[in-house]
């Protein structure tokens, strides 16, 4: 009998373990890209709603970046699904590698992205970070065994500026956005 209920607390355990990892990942996968393993819409909107607050309490500017790879549509046309995707996932590992570790790099969906710098002590620093995601994503890459160039366009909203809340601050960013794409894109 000892011995059983020692068996029946082993299996609890190990049930326990295993229901504590699944709770984990779908946590994970609740705020994660499942694409490209960067935060999701869901996870920026709330990180960029507590970003927003500490830009409020400290009286320091907050950016908010909206990019869009351009002419993606193309990429998908041309190379197939599977290339476009090979596209994103490259882009969103160069956006992370650019900005810093306390920055907010977020997929939106579909080619879009988000990018959150707080604690900015001047504005020609986000400048700055505009030019290297500029950069980084124009850097050749090679797709489906091609060598594939693209580009960006980048919208930015600075709070307070162009936005007294986190909703008009992505509002104004996305504007931002498609002003740069209809005046040449990148």
């Amino acid at each position: 009998l000892q011995s059983e209920v020692e068996s029946d607390r082993e299996e609890v355990r190990r049930f326990a373990a295993e229901l504590a990892m699944s709770n984990r990942r779908l946590q994970e996968a609740a705020l994660l890209d499942p694409l490209t393993g960067i935060p999701n819409r869901r996870y920026a909107m709330d990180r960029i709603q507590q970003e927003w607050s500490a830009a409020e309490r400290s009286a320091r500017p907050l950016a908010c970046m909206l990019i869009d790879v351009d002419h993606f549509k193309r990429v998908n046309d041309t190379l197939g699904h599977a290339s476009g995707d090979q596209l994103i996932c490259e882009v969103a590992r160069r956006l992370r590698a650019t900005a810093r570790a306390e920055d907010i790099v977020a997929r939106l969906g579909g080619d879009e992205f988000v990018v959150v710098v707080s604690d900015v002590v001047e504005i020609r620093h986000i400048l700055q970070v505009v030019e290297k995601m500029l950069a980084a994503v124009a850097a050749p890459c090679r797709i489906a065994g091609r060598e594939l160039f693209c580009s960006c366009s980048i919208g930015v909203s600075v709070y307070p500026n162009d936005g007294r809340d986190a909703d008009s601050l992505l509002k104004n960013a996305d504007t931002a956005m498609y002003h740069a794409k209809g005046g040449g894109k990148n």
